[in-house]
């Protein structure tokens, strides 16, 4: 899954997620060599060193993430249903 994150210093930081949960997520960010780790405080994320805000996540539906199972995957959007 893709991520947008704003940073006051970056700007908009694009990256891919590579694990989540309720209070901490990693990102894989193009041209760093380690990956971000985000802890989340107060409704801001933050890293070791900088505090960041949740753009965007976005599930790859052109081809470029895998689906294994061929399934196109669910969405689940505030107000609405899941439906198949």
């Amino acid at each position: 899954m893709y991520i947008l994150l704003r940073n006051e210093k970056r700007g908009i930081v694009d990256g891919v997620l590579l694990a989540a949960g309720r209070s901490a997520m990693r990102v894989a960010i193009p041209g760093e060599t380690d990956t971000l780790e985000l802890r989340l405080s107060d409704g801001m994320w933050f890293s070791a060193s900088e505090k960041f805000e949740l753009e965007a996540l976005i599930a790859g539906t052109d081809g470029a993430m895998s689906n294994p199972g061929g399934t196109p995957p669910k969405t689940l959007a505030a107000g609405m249903r899941l439906v198949d």
